[in-house]
């Protein structure tokens, strides 16, 4: 918030948008704490934010948090996006890629990429149904495959997968791996850097899985004790 009100004081002009976990959890409290702060967008971003940059009303832009005579105002209509294949995926053209470097086996640039969003589970310690929702939506395996194709050609070999429930469809992710393989990837270091859940893959699929480059991945244990993991509402036994 200090920051904030330092880029605000300095450019009085900018609109300062909040988005992410905190907007999901705080939402318009931001407003009424922090007076440097214009727009909360608390869920996904890219309808909002867009329709923002295009000058559209807030008024009229549907899940926007914004003022109205000084007060915080909490647009209604806001919905999820169930077709995902609609959204272009980003290319970072005016990025200095070069300069960004990330922990693989190479020490060599790392594109993040996220196949799927939502959250069907209810653990009490995680944000992720409140920004994408606890429906699960996932983008189609080609959709996916294109997106790593155009990196692929531009020299990239090192892929991480940001998704909450990437093996939530065991399933899709043979498909990915059969699709994979058929368009000829090679020498990729492919990794689950979120996390997966304990309950919800196979020996089978890790198996398939390191065969096409996946060489890490995280488990969400966070308990070692059944009553913990009640406490978490992780949906699991230990």
């Amino acid at each position: 918030y200090e920051l904030f009100a330092v880029v605000k004081e300095a450019h009085p002009g900018l609109r300062i948008v909040i988005g992410g976990p905190h907007a999901a959890s705080f939402r318009e409290r931001i407003l009424e704490e922090c007076p440097a702060v214009d727009y909360i967008i608390p869920t996904e971003g890219e309808i909002p934010f867009r329709r923002l940059c295009l000058g559209d009303s807030p008024e009229e832009i549907p899940g926007l948090i914004h003022r109205a005579d000084g007060s915080p105002v909490v647009n209604p209509g806001a919905e999820l996006i169930t077709d995902l294949d609609k959204l272009p995926f980003p290319r970072y053209g005016a990025f200095e890629l070069e300069k960004f470097t990330a922990h693989t086996m190479d020490k060599v640039l790392k594109i993040s990429l996220c196949g799927s969003r939502g959250c069907p589970y209810r653990c009490t310690f995680c944000a992720s149904g409140s920004v994408m929702g606890k429906g699960y939506r996932h983008h189609s395996v080609p959709w996916l495959l294109d997106q790593i194709e155009y990196w692929y050609e531009r020299g990239c070999r090192a892929f991480s997968f940001v998704d909450d429930g990437f093996t939530f469809r065991p399933e899709q992710v043979f498909e990915f791996c059969d699709e994979f393989e058929r368009r000829g990837f090679s020498g990729c270091d492919l990794s689950l850097d979120n996390g997966i859940r304990a309950d919800r893959f196979s020996r089978e699929l890790l198996i398939r899985m390191k065969e096409i480059g996946f060489w890490r991945f995280g488990i969400g244990v966070e308990a070692g004790t059944q009553k913990v993991l009640n406490h978490l509402k992780k949906g699991e036994k230990l």
